[in-house]
């Protein structure tokens, strides 16, 4: 029997974990961690906080990149059970991927990094440094719950700890009872990983889609070169060829339809394995945020590779029905008919976006696997 959200807030709390890579980061989270946690009990009074501070204070070199710190900090998460994480770096944000240079977050991780670089140079003292902290704090929260309290800018301009307002409290409160509503262990142990996502995915949609969306699945097909110059070339260079069109002529087209899903959803393999999309600790237990994490990895690779093969094919249907017009081709491939039906353009098309498909995957493949997370995991905004 499902418990009531009443009956889980007072034993199930929700865990914030801080993280530090440098000694004057520790130090300023450890000044202001007892204000984290008033700010937190004032504005979502109905559920018990809990924010755990790491043991170590360099968890994380500060020389790694943003995309690097958010990845070790779900890791950290996994292990020790939290529910957000928040990395506190003194160093200055890559500004590629966030433009502020001070905040940086990703909803699939449910982990954040803050950049401290600079507060303690501001004008105004203690009272500015503290303000300016919890504001980033707040303001990575809020985005971690799929909310945008504001501009990181704007945020360096306030003097007062900004508010949530109403709609964002409620757009907040309500991820925040999906997470307290845990399952119990003892139904953990006895269900399969498979089932576990499938639970998730139909418990969740809402926080699935958003994950997905934060990862913007689109961005992959242009940010990656490789796999955008290897599909375009290997398109190019088929309809240039007598024996594809050969080829591509004599295919069903409902079953090039079927063999085309079947090639997306192995390039989407190919490339998570490749370039080891899904994190995993050794001996991980089953949790939401590891079934949100996996499930949005892989729908958001998916994605990214069907809109690239549709964008290869409606090229190749426009390229081939430009350039080589239907008595063109009845001659060059020696058709009885005076011109070739319609339908022959599509079969082509649909031939030849398999093979670029294939080749893109390789050429995604190839990318650097740091570079290729921050295309899918790395902030575009500040």
């Amino acid at each position: 029997m499902r418990r009531k959200f009443s009956e889980i807030s007072g034993t199930e709390p929700v865990t914030v974990g801080l993280m530090a890579t440098d000694e004057a980061s520790r130090g300023l989270m450890e000044e202001f961690l007892p204000h984290i946690l008033a700010e937190l009990k004032t504005h979502f009074p109905e559920f018990t906080w809990k924010v755990e501070v790491a043991p170590d204070t360099a968890l994380v070199a500060g020389s790694l990149s943003p995309v690097k710190m958010i990845d070790l900090a779900y890791l950290e998460l996994l292990e020790r059970r939290w529910d957000f994480c928040v990395v506190m770096t003194g160093g200055r944000l890559d500004s590629r991927e966030s433009p502020s240079a001070w905040l940086m977050a990703s909803v699939s991780h449910s982990s954040a990094v803050i950049s401290l670089h600079g507060l303690q140079s501001l004008p105004g003292g203690r009272e500015a440094t503290k303000t300016l902290f919890l504001n980033l704090f707040l303001e990575a929260l809020a985005r971690l719950n799929g909310v945008r309290r504001a501009e990181v800018p704007a945020l360096l301009r306030e003097e007062k700890v900004l508010p949530y307002d109403t709609r964002a409290m409620e757009k907040i409160s309500m991820h925040l009872r999906e997470l307290v509503e845990a399952v119990p262990r003892e139904e953990l142990r006895e269900m399969s990983r498979l089932a576990w996502y499938l639970r998730i995915v139909f418990r969740h949609p809402v926080w699935v889609a958003r994950s997905v969306t934060s990862l913007r699945p689109w961005a992959m097909v242009y940010r990656s070169t490789r796999l955008l110059f290897a599909s375009l070339a290997t398109t190019i260079l088929s309809l240039m060829t007598i024996e594809f069109w050969d080829l591509g002529m004599g295919q069903n087209i409902w079953r090039t339809a079927l063999l085309a899903v079947g090639l997306i959803l192995l390039a989407t393999l190919f490339v998570i394995w490749k370039h080891r999309l899904l994190l995993r600790r050794e001996g991980e237990m089953l949790s939401v945020h590891a079934a949100v994490f996996d499930v949005a990895t892989l729908i958001s690779v998916f994605l990214g590779f069907a809109l690239l093969f549709a964008l290869l094919f409606a090229l190749n249907v426009f390229l081939s029905m430009a350039l080589f017009p239907r008595a063109l081709v009845s001659r060059w491939l020696a058709l009885d008919t005076e011109k070739v039906p319609l339908s022959a353009y599509f079969r082509v098309s649909l031939f030849v976006s398999c093979l670029a498909l294939i080749v893109g995957a390789l050429g995604a493949g190839l990318e650097d696997s740091e570079y290729f997370r921050f295309m899918l995991y790395g902030s575009r905004k500040g």
